[in-house]
């Protein structure tokens, strides 16, 4: 359980009157969580475990405020199979149901009220090529959210070990960084400035908007990895 203060300036967009102005305050923040872990070990090198969590926090700054809720559960499971390989697999859900506090009337995110959901699993093997000196590890997450839709991270990793005290390893890695609410469901008003248009000169208040995209993807990248440890 936490409760916390921390001093902040910012510039925030008003448009009555039309200006942009700096704001100094307090950020509060608040929260809480509560986790149970189980484990259980079916044989030799293999074991069960089950995981779950709920967690709840509260923020308010000068842009916004947001209370969460987080329920998360999950499920993975190790076995040792065949000649010293490994099989790990695992399921998982998070459901996570947010409220957004607005508390500046420049920074907005519609809809205020929305529940984000991540359902995933993963397959990893490892194969041990010559014993304890290279092994092949493969595997993959399988993942579906409510901002991107269906996601797949593989990732296939080579280790040669050719004393006790040295190993190589080679990596290729696919990877995705998920959108968020920043990315998707900001409404950001910007104070450019008064500027006079017309004859008479007449000031008028000139405001930038800046949307987010309801059909952002994720980021992706595939990486490439080597490396040597002594």
């Amino acid at each position: 359980i936490f409760s916390a203060g921390s001093g902040e300036t910012s510039l925030v967009a008003l448009f009555s009157p039309a200006a942009e102005v700096r704001q100094d305050a307090i950020a509060s923040a608040s929260g809480g969580n509560l986790l149970a872990r189980w484990q259980h070990t079916t044989g030799e090198g293999s074991d069960i475990q089950i995981k779950a969590y709920f967690d709840r926090t509260n923020r308010a700054d000068i842009q916004g405020g947001e209370t969460r809720d987080t329920f998360d559960i999950d499920y993975i499971q190790h076995a040792r199979i065949l000649d010293h390989q490994d099989l790990t697999w695992g399921l998982g859900a998070r459901v996570s149901p947010s409220n957004f506090l607005q508390t500046s009337p420049g920074v907005n995110f519609l809809p205020h009220k929305q529940t984000d959901t991540v359902y995933s699993g993963f397959l990893q093997y490892e194969l041990p090529i010559v014993r304890d000196k290279l092994t092949l590890t493969a595997g993959s997450k399988l993942e579906h959210n409510n901002f991107s839709g269906f996601e797949y991270e593989p990732s296939v990793r080579l280790l040669w070990t050719p004393t006790e005290h040295q190993s190589f390893w080679a990596a290729v890695t696919r990877a995705v960084r998920t959108p968020s609410r920043q990315d998707q469901d900001v409404v950001l008003d910007i104070f450019a400035g008064n500027f006079n248009l017309g004859t008479p000169p007449s000031p008028i208040p000139v405001y930038f908007e800046i949307q987010g995209n309801p059909t952002a993807r994720a980021e992706q990248l595939i990486g490439y990895g080597v490396g040597y440890r002594t």
